[in-house]
């Protein structure tokens, strides 16, 4: 063989194995924190609705500020992500909280992040950075 074919073959096997060391990209199911808790979260056994009206405000959004995760729907989900715009909640709201509140679940850890902010594209950023950072040791020994 000639040191190009070697080479040539060799440079081929370790982009091969690169492209299968490439981790999946997580699937996202975007809600609002209602619909999230009237349906029992991951661990709802039950059927569920299939209306997704109230995830479609944030979906566009979400994808532009987080698109190195997947949307998707509640079954193939890894995570869920519950974003509220404390304009649109009825009933008493604290006025120095953050305009939009937000918590991230893992369908095998249960809730992983929580948090406020007051501009959108921040909120989506935290919960970006809370689905593609490791998962802590503590929230994994809750299983």
């Amino acid at each position: 063989m000639t040191l190009t074919r070697v080479l040539v073959i060799t440079f081929a096997f370790l982009a091969l194995g690169a492209h299968a060391q490439t981790p999946a990209r997580p699937h996202v199911y975007v809600t609002h924190r209602k619909a999230w808790e009237a349906s029992g979260g991951f661990d709802n056994n039950r059927g569920r609705s299939q209306d997704n009206t109230g995830q479609l405000d944030y979906m566009k959004q979400f994808q532009s500020g987080c698109p190195s995760v997947i949307l998707t729907d509640f079954e193939h989900a890894d995570y869920a992500v519950a974003i509220d715009d404390k304009r649109h909640l009825s009933g008493l709201t604290d006025a120095k909280a953050a305009r939009f509140q937000f918590q991230v679940y893992s369908r095998d850890y249960g809730q992983i992040f929580a948090g406020g902010e007051d501009f959108l594209k921040n909120a989506i950023q935290k919960t970006c950075n809370a689905i593609l950072s490791p998962i802590p040791p503590p929230l994994q020994n809750k299983q």
